[in-house]
């Protein structure tokens, strides 16, 4: 995912300062088509680990509010005649966890994102598109398009990889490990 920064990042700065088709340019181009080509061979294989990992630690998560929820009751009807104060999570709601949805350590910001820059990127390329070459039109079609590709790149390289990454790597935890505890 870096090689895709590495090459994005090139590509782009080489055009706007070198000019269309310079060997900065073309150099960003090649990266970035060496980085797509190793992404498509492990993607498959990742994306299947990562849904086995977001499935285990949904599970272990619900299990451990199950657990939780039934610690809670069994307290309120052993100590029913004792004084309760609540916790600070339990007196503030948005702090239970009830608003958050996926595993803990899932992002959804960057998710957010991604809708608002494919529709600056597609406007960027009708930009270009339909107006002539070298026009006020035609350029900020281009800045617009680079903006959205740069963006993306680093949303992907620091957020969605590194968040991905973590979750497909923590192990997962086994219905022995637990009652043990």
């Amino acid at each position: 995912m870096a090689a895709n920064l590495g090459g994005i990042v090139p590509e782009i700065l080489g055009r706007w300062a070198c000019g269309e088709g310079s060997a900065v340019s073309a150099a960003g181009e090649e990266v970035l088509a060496c980085s797509k080509f190793i992404i498509v061979r492990f993607l498959p294989a990742f994306v299947v680990q990562l849904f086995v990992r977001i499935l285990a630690r949904s599970r272990f998560e619900a299990r451990e509010a199950k657990k939780e929820k039934e610690k809670r009751e069994n307290n309120e009807k052993t100590s029913s005649t004792a004084i309760r104060v609540e916790s600070s999570k339990e007196q503030r709601p948005e702090s239970r966890g009830a608003r958050r949805w996926g595993p803990k350590g899932f992002m959804p910001y960057a998710i957010y994102l991604a809708p608002p820059l494919i529709q600056l990127s597609c406007l960027g390329i009708k930009m270009k598109a339909h107006h002539e070459e070298g026009s006020l039109e035609w350029r900020v079609g281009y800045v617009l398009d680079d903006f959205a590709r740069f963006t993306s790149a680093i949303l992907i390289s620091f957020v969605g990889v590194p968040s991905m990454l973590l979750t497909a790597m923590i192990p997962k935890v086994k219905d022995d490990d637990t009652s043990s505890q």
